[in-house]
């Protein structure tokens, strides 16, 4: 998720759009396509309710930033219903800016309290704030109104979760999960809530569900559920989950860590240092904060200090990276997924890592 939270796809009105003509209008030909360039700003201010139809159009394409001139020139043309202001508040969340869709949506919630859709928008713009307890209370009032919402349940649950009530994230992820066996998001937090429960095997369990769904887009609930393993001393099945997203993402860097502590538990110290060094070779920017521990791993045990200046290493690692770099573009190309599981360090004598350096970064 590019976003922290997810935001529901609530529904849109139907935007028609009429084009009138002085002549007879031919017939279009098998294939052909066409295409409208919406400016907002030529409707002219007569027409609010047009630039509101307008607006909606950009906000089915995720084009937020038109929509909410769109919408700022409909209410400014005093057409300024509630669900313009709801619409404006999804353009507002849409951009990040949570302050806006927060007061907006307050406007709609004024104008009607049984507006399960605004509350449940609200209660996205909170969490995305870090506000977890007004979240929550908008969250549970869009359920009490309107309960087969399952992205209110999965923020609630993502909002319990950050406050660190783990139980009950639990139990409203499985109702989200009830609500769509295929809800993937929810399976995989899931699975996240019961690793912070220390219940790996319950987590491996959702992550091999994740697997079952969607391979493909639920890949991360390999390296996921290679933690899991790994923590339960299953350091094989462990292993086997991190070649599969190798293979299948080798752009989610976040593989190279993980495999390379395993390889540490499975006393591999070559292949174990490539893969650290890869990571830290990719993960410049430091996104997910294991730079220090991938350091630590790397100078776990004495027995490893040989490798741990090796050339052929260093530029074995420096091979793969750059491998990946090519494919990929850019570093701002390369995956990142927010609340992946990864190995905590298990030891606080970094050893040789303190005088080690990296001649790439």
């Amino acid at each position: 998720m590019d976003g922290k939270y997810i935001i529901s796809a609530l529904v849109l009105a139907a935007v028609s759009l009429a084009v009138s003509c002085s002549g007879p209008r031919p017939e279009a030909a098998e294939n052909s396509t066409y295409t409208i360039n919406i400016n907002s700003e030529s409707v002219g201010g007569q027409y609010g309710p047009a630039q509101y139809q307008i607006g909606l159009a950009y906000l089915s394409q995720d084009n937020y930033q038109e929509a909410l001139k769109a919408f700022d020139s409909s209410i400014n043309n005093g057409y300024s219903a509630r669900d313009v202001h709801f619409a404006r508040a999804q353009a507002y969340a849409g951009l990040g800016l949570y302050s806006g869709a927060i007061g907006d949506t307050s406007f709609c919630i004024d104008l009607d309290p049984n507006y399960a859709a605004a509350y449940e928008l609200r209660g996205v713009s909170y969490l995305n704030s870090g506000e977890y307890q007004k979240a929550i209370a908008d969250l549970t009032q869009s359920l009490a109104i309107d309960s087969s919402s399952k992205e209110a349940y999965f923020n609630r649950g993502m909002a319990l979760k950050d406050m660190g009530e783990f139980d009950n994230a639990v139990v409203d992820f499985k109702r989200a999960i009830n609500l769509d066996p295929s809800y993937l998001q929810a399976v995989i937090w899931l699975g996240r809530t019961y690793y912070a429960l220390t219940d790996y095997a319950s987590a491996a369990d959702q992550f091999s569900r994740a697997i079952t769904i969607d391979p493909v887009e639920a890949a991360v609930a390999y390296s996921d559920r290679a933690v899991c393993e790994g923590r339960n001393g299953q350091l094989d099945d462990a292993l086997a989950d991190l070649n599969i997203l190798a293979g299948l993402h080798p752009s989610f860097y976040m593989v190279f860590y993980n495999r390379g502590v395993v390889y540490m538990k499975m006393n591999k110290s070559s292949p174990a240092i490539v893969d650290l060094d890869t990571y830290l070779c990719l993960d410049v920017t430091d996104k997910y904060g294991l730079s220090g521990l991938a350091d630590s791993w790397r100078g776990y045990y004495p027995e490893y200090y040989i490798n741990n200046e090796d050339q052929a290493l260093y530029d074995q690692a420096a091979g793969i990276c750059n491998g990946i770099l090519s494919q990929a573009g850019t570093q701002k190309d390369l995956a990142f997924t927010a609340g992946a599981l990864y190995f905590p360090g298990e030891h606080t004598d970094y050893g040789s890592a303190a005088f080690r350096m990296h001649h790439w970064r």
